[in-house]
């Protein structure tokens, strides 16, 4: 979906002591606001909603911000401070009520996707008065036990296809709660959960289709082009930990504000299953779990007409 009306606009902001890049996109400034938190850590998602022609700005003024450390807000080495879940909820609280001030509204959406999940969970419970609604795409539950599933299913999966090689190189490497810190372990892992249909899109996604996005994007500078690259080994360096270790069925279980959790079915990287065990524990004023038969991590991408279709009448038009 295109709109020729389509304003796209990047801004800077000092947040916490830190400059911040945003992109926002809007085709109506009195449209509900939406502010987009990116996984990763450290993989702003801007460049591959460019280049797929993903028109949230259809329904949404929308904020694309990148978090500190990652992407346009990527600093120099000698720049770099520690990156923490704690500090990443207040930067978004910064962030929400510039928008709020900005568009002149009493509350905003907030979208998380895979890792912006867990950033968006814990933003909602500490500062539930900023939103209209959350909304969890590929949702993070426990990445340990999210982390088991997938390597018991490209296991199970290399030996359903009597893949060989695979199964050699699935069972050369060693799979333990560090698996975060294991770089042979996470190879492997990325490789076949693509090759089998589970990775950020049923029919893969490589780093060169990545880079070439992000090297293509029209909003980034030569400069901001390789300080995203930078800012995905930064960002995971320092928070690949608490990604793995924190669990969210116990440290968020309940929001004073309405919930959507939005996962394809397919989805080996922030699993199906763990994300319904999160969203089955959770109170909420209302909550609903919305299903992607083909899609696997990213709904937004895989099946776009539906993924809209759902924000506008079950998010924007509540039952």
């Amino acid at each position: 979906m295109t709109n020729t009306n389509l304003n796209i606009e990047k801004h800077y902001l000092t947040v916490n002591g830190a400059k911040q890049g945003l992109i926002m996109e809007s085709t109506d400034e009195e449209s509900p606001v939406l502010l987009f938190l990116h996984g990763g850590p450290g993989s702003p998602i801007y460049p591959i909603m460019e280049d797929r022609k993903v028109t949230l700005s259809s329904l949404f003024t929308v904020c694309y911000w990148e978090q500190r450390g990652a992407g346009l807000s990527y600093v120099q080495k000698e720049q770099q401070q520690t990156i923490s879940l704690e500090q990443l909820v207040e930067d978004a609280k910064v962030i929400t009520e510039y928008l709020i001030k900005k568009y002149k509204k009493e509350r905003i959406y907030i979208m998380g996707h895979s890792w912006g999940t867990m950033l968006g969970a814990f933003t909602v419970k500490k500062y539930p008065q900023l939103y209209e609604a959350y909304i969890g795409v590929s949702q993070i539950g426990y990445g340990l036990d999210s982390e088991r599933e997938i390597y018991q299913f490209i296991l199970k999966e290399s030996k359903k296809r009597n893949d060989q090689k695979a199964i050699k190189e699935i069972e050369s490497v060693d799979f333990n709660s560090n698996y975060y810190k294991n770089q042979s372990y996470n190879t492997v892992r990325m490789k076949y959960i693509n090759k089998y249909g589970g990775g950020f899109v049923k029919e893969g996604y490589s780093l060169m289709k990545n880079l070439k996005n992000t090297f293509s994007c029209k909003m980034y500078t030569w400069k901001e082009k390789l300080n995203t690259v930078k800012g995905g080994f930064v960002s995971y360096q320092q928070l690949g930990e608490t990604l793995a270790k924190t669990d969210l069925k116990q440290e968020v279980t309940e929001f004073q504000i309405p919930i959507f959790i939005f996962q394809g079915k397919n989805d080996y990287m922030t699993t199906y299953q763990e994300a319904e065990k999160w969203y089955r524990e959770i109170k909420a004023p209302f909550k609903q779990f919305i299903t992607f038969e083909d899609s696997a991590h990213s709904p937004f991408l895989e099946e776009t007409d539906a993924f809209l279709s759902h924000l506008q009448e079950k998010v924007l038009k509540p039952e």
